[in-house]
């Protein structure tokens, strides 16, 4: 697995991870026309395996993380031991359709200085980790959320969501005690 690593100011710190996938030694020689099973896998986008996010920054600086495990019976949401949250089947559509993954690690270069996060914004990492074994990663600092669509189409969604997600998780902590 090979990580780049940008850091782009004092205070916004960009990573991206992509891991290698392995391709058939058909694929490899060009043959894969003569086995229709082998041409339809490797034209099938991969369906999201895991989704891991983790919130840092703010006001009182409290991080917060959590992922969702996708199956073929759903996805569930956990952050630590008191959180766990069955996902609907909408949002479970709307998570797996929201952005191309692999555009995540064009977010480094997309952001530029000006983007830098101060003391009190949030800065969000998330990590996409696919069915077949690719991964994706990429931190930004809070943005709204047309400004992560324009750099990478559906990131504003995603982002928001995750938003959300972390205040359901704060909210569910700090009742719980």
């Amino acid at each position: 697995m090979q990580k780049f690593v940008l850091s782009v100011s004092l205070s916004l710190f960009v990573s991206c991870t992509v891991s290698s996938c392995s391709v058939s030694s058909d694929a490899l020689q060009g043959n894969t026309s003569n086995n229709p099973a082998s041409h339809d896998r490797l034209n099938r986008p991969s369906k999201i395996s895991k989704l891991s996010f983790k919130r840092t920054g703010g006001f009182a600086a409290i991080p917060i993380d959590g992922s969702v495990e996708f199956s073929d019976r759903g996805a569930q949401v956990t952050s630590g031991a008191r959180y766990t949250r069955v996902l609907s089947p909408d949002e479970i559509r709307t998570l797996e359709g929201v952005t191309d993954p692999a555009e995540l690690p064009t977010l480094r270069s997309k952001l530029g200085t000006a983007a830098y996060a101060g003391s009190d914004q949030y800065v969000y990492e998330i990590k996409v980790v696919m069915q077949d074994g690719n991964a994706y990663s990429a931190s930004f600092p809070e943005q709204p959320l047309e400004t992560l669509d324009k750099l990478v189409p559906g990131l504003g969604k995603l982002a928001g969501w995750i938003g959300r997600e972390c205040q359901k998780i704060q909210d569910h902590n700090q009742n719980v005690k």
